[in-house]
């Protein structure tokens, strides 16, 4: 299995379907959102691990969007936040 990293602090990355979840938690990752048809088989159930969101999408026709952007939202006001106000 394969993580490709998006963008330069490692906080964004891509992968095909997680056969893996130890390579996952190794590399740091602590949300996953899944946007194929299909549920990834072993998502870890031990509380506060992961986040795992899946909101599947057809190549057809465009997602619901303001769902889709609701995730991005979060994390670039979380960004913005700790740029702001470090702790």
């Amino acid at each position: 299995m394969d993580i490709i990293l998006l963008d330069d602090s490692g906080r964004v990355a891509l992968s095909a379907d997680i056969d893996d979840w130890v390579v996952i938690e190794a590399a740091g990752i602590d949300v996953v959102i899944d946007l194929d048809g299909d549920l990834d088989l072993g998502v870890p159930t031990v509380p506060n691990q992961l986040l795992y969101i899946y909101f599947p999408i057809e190549d057809d026709e465009l997602p619901d969007l303001d769902k889709l952007h609701l995730p991005s939202k979060v994390y670039l006001t979380d960004t913005i936040r700790a740029a702001i106000m470090p702790t």
